[in-house]
């Protein structure tokens, strides 16, 4: 690939300058990224699974044993425990003050991806590419669940790492690169591979200041590494790899199988057209068709990690938080393209570009009130356990029936502890024997128990089963 790619094209200001127009053009876009959060809070955002679980480990371990717990044993991010406790113990299940916050975050990636982005990119890519990445809907949860608003922040923080080294602001850049992994791992693979793009630009003179730049932040992905608690479970590499197409440029990007077939095509259309402009000598008067081929390569180094670890990408619901390093990359692609089209048919790109915009406008609107739904689903089910007559918090509860997401992929509980967490946080209570159905082992609970609370959350009905009883409920849920 052209070692040009990372050095300051025609149309990239390339400074720490800029015009006013062009600062407002940002805010509008952050604006627009932010917009998601804000509404979720006003309409019926708030704790989810995981947000409870999170809780639920500082109520039991208290504030100190419980940051180190979520920095160094689950989920073994060092630096998401100051962040926990801000978020769980500080705000609490306050879903404005939360959207707020999650707004300003998701603001904030744009202006560090605007900052960065403007060193390099033309602008003719950069534009189109903020407006992608700021709207697509593929990665959702990173503007709605309190608890992965790391995951925003990292990638932000990689941003201005990288423009901070190109700033000749090495020991800066170092900080922000490690401080980034260690936030959210998921981040290396990015990190990684656009500093390594940065030095080719000018091998002999940038290899060394790029190696001791990311000495930091191979540590600190080692570290993570070493602290994950899946690390026991061992990593299956690419055993979720057929989730990365529909995750990051299909059904997930477009919420559509057929316009995900057109988009595929004519995204496989432009990088052809692309390589054809840049072959044989790999330069082109015209730097869209490069970048094209460098936001395919960010893709692949955003989802790098996820694919080693075996993570799964998700069309909707709560994996599409692992689709947001990709988008990166997504965004860097669909962004030249559009560039591209729009050098040699300006009217039908611009039609084009804002009926993307209208769509993604609207499936955002759609990942909010999936989101609310769940929520409220969660909220329901809280306040009709507590009120179920005759219930007994210190005794175990099973909860039926199996939950269904209907399609989202959002659920209020995945977890026992999560239930559990709600029920503490807002009636307080023992209710640690409290237990989904599609969690439990039948042959293991009917046995342990001679008789169980069975509470059904669709008719708020308390009932008592004995052991034959529960093991009929238990397969039932895992058959269903």
């Amino acid at each position: 690939m052209d070692a040009e790619v990372m050095a300051s094209p025609a149309g990239a200001t390339g400074d720490t300058e800029s015009s006013r127009p062009e600062r407002w053009w940002v805010a509008a876009i952050a604006v627009a990224a932010a917009l998601p959060s804000l509404v979720a809070g006003l309409v019926g955002g708030g704790f989810l699974t995981d947000d409870w679980g999170v809780w639920l480990v500082f109520d039991r371990l208290g504030v100190l044993d419980g940051m180190w717990h979520l920095a160094f044993e689950q989920p073994a991010r060092p630096l998401v425990a100051p962040y926990y406790a801000f978020i769980y113990l500080v705000v609490g299940d306050a879903p404005v003050v939360q959207s707020l916050i999650m707004a300003a975050v998701n603001a904030s990636v744009v202006v560090a991806a605007w900052s960065c982005g403007r060193r390099f990119l033309p602008r003719t890519v950069m534009w189109p590419a903020l407006v992608v990445f700021a709207l697509a809907a593929n990665h959702a949860m990173t503007r709605l669940w309190f608890i992965v608003a790391t995951y925003p922040m990292a990638i932000a923080l990689v941003f201005l790492g990288v423009r901070d080294l190109d700033r000749r602001h090495a020991v800066r850049a170092s900080i922000l690169l490690a401080a980034a992994t260690l936030l959210y791992e998921g981040s290396v693979g990015l990190a990684l591979t656009l500093v390594g793009l940065w030095a080719l630009v000018d091998l002999s003179q940038r290899i060394v200041a790029a190696g001791l730049v990311l000495l930091p932040t191979i540590a600190a992905a080692v570290l993570a590494f070493l602290l994950s608690p899946k690390r026991e479970l061992g990593p299956k590499p690419f055993n979720n790899v057929r989730t990365l197409y529909p995750g990051t440029l299909g059904v997930g990007l477009w919420d559509s199988a057929l316009i995900a077939r057109i988009g595929t095509l004519a995204i496989l259309a432009g990088l052809l057209i692309a390589l054809v402009q840049l072959l044989p000598s790999w330069r082109s008067e015209h730097p869209e068709g490069r970048w094209a081929l460098v936001g395919l390569v960010l893709l692949f180094a955003g989802a790098g990690p996820f694919l080693l670890s075996g993570a799964p990408f998700a069309t909707t619901g709560l994996f599409d938080r692992n689709n947001l390093a990709p988008a990166v990359g997504t965004a860097v692609l669909l962004g030249a393209l559009w560039g591209m089209l729009h050098r040699v048919a300006a009217v039908p790109a611009q039609v084009l570009g804002l009926s993307v915009v209208l769509w993604f406008c609207v499936l955002q609107a759609e990942d909010v009130a999936n989101y609310a739904d769940a929520v409220g689903r969660g909220d329901a089910i809280v306040e009709s356990l507590a009120a179920a007559p005759g219930v007994d918090d210190t005794e175990p509860i099973l909860v039926v029936p199996a939950q269904e997401s209907a399609g989202t992929g959002l659920a209020d509980f995945v977890y026992d502890g999560d239930l559990t967490g709600a029920m503490r946080y807002r009636h307080g209570g023992d209710w640690s024997g409290v237990r989904l159905v599609e969690n439990v082992e039948c042959v293991e609970l009917a046995a342990q128990l001679d008789e169980v609370q069975v509470f059904d959350w669709t008719s708020s009905t308390l009932t008592r089963a004995e052991g034959d009883e529960v093991r009929s409920l238990c397969e039932l849920a895992s058959s269903s």
